[in-house]
């Protein structure tokens, strides 16, 4: 069963009463239901249908009609409400380096690369994270499949609604109080889990951080500056008050974005926070 909404114009009225004709639309939004699948749809069926439900909601025949139709069909979507379009993969591959380049430097071999990378198809797979597939929406965020969405324009449903309401996770809310403490689900932090790096990650105002990004980017040069700069876009997009930025790489986690690393960290940060109170 399909339900398809017409866009219908150019009615040519069966009567030939001025005043009927007077008072009838010449074009007429319609939708209408048909018992039968999407890909199964033949010419003049929707055509017909449309008919009948023109004519059943004036009373009055017509002579034919011009039409557009859309099948209002179920969209999955990612929390973000954007239609999902593909699954996470990785895939191995050769980035070829131009030999003539090779020198130690640092203690590092120092190369450039040759501009060709060969990819070995047979390698792909999908993501799985804690056990689930990875999806992917039209604007590039990721998510796990408990977290997929809908909409059902042919029932009303015009916003983001989980499919499977009890899997829904939602991210663990963190605050950075006015004394610059962090708790974390009501939990006061320690300030000695961050300041010993007894975990990875310290968590930020995302307003500071995009402040902090534009200071340093002025002084930054070449592939640090390029860095600085692609964070800084990122981070620009989201709306998250609060994130958790990695102390030893340019890493940043959304609640949003990352719900299931964001909670990760706090699990690990609420961890560390009970064995130094156990100490």
């Amino acid at each position: 069963m399909i339900t398809v909404k017409a866009d219908v114009t150019d009615i040519q009225w069966d009567t030939d009463n001025p005043g009927e004709l007077e008072s009838l639309p010449k074009e007429m939004n319609v939708t209408v239901t048909l018992d039968i699948e999407e890909g199964d749809i033949e010419d003049g069926d929707v055509d017909q249908a449309v008919s009948d439900a023109i004519t059943e909601k004036t009373g009055f025949c017509h002579k034919g009609f011009d039409m557009v139709y859309d099948v209002l069909r179920t969209i999955y979507v990612s929390p973000q409400g954007k239609e999902v379009c593909g699954t996470d993969e990785t895939i191995k591959g050769q980035a070829f380096i131009n030999p003539e380049t090779l020198t130690l430097k640092d203690g590092k071999l120092v190369f450039e690369y040759g501009g060709e990378t060969d990819i070995s198809w047979d390698t792909q797979t999908s993501v799985i994270e804690n056990g689930e597939r990875v999806f992917v929406d039209e604007e590039g965020n990721t998510f796990p499949e408990s977290q997929l969405h809908y909409l059902d324009p042919a029932n009303g449903i015009t916003e983001p609604t989980p499919v499977w309401p009890d899997r829904i996770r939602v991210a663990v809310p963190v605050v950075i109080d006015s004394d610059r403490g962090v708790r974390i689900d009501g939990a006061m932090i320690e300030g000695a889990v961050f300041d010993d790096e007894m975990v990875n990650y310290k968590l930020i105002e995302r307003g500071e951080m995009i402040q902090d990004l534009c200071d340093w980017i002025g002084e930054a040069k070449g592939a640090e500056r390029d860095m600085m700069l692609a964070d800084l876009v990122m981070i620009c997009g989201w709306e998250d008050e609060y994130i958790w930025s990695s102390i030893t790489t340019n890493e940043y986690l959304s609640p949003s974005k990352h719900r299931e690393d964001f909670n990760a960290v706090c699990t690990d940060v609420l961890a560390a926070n009970e064995a130094l109170r156990m100490e």
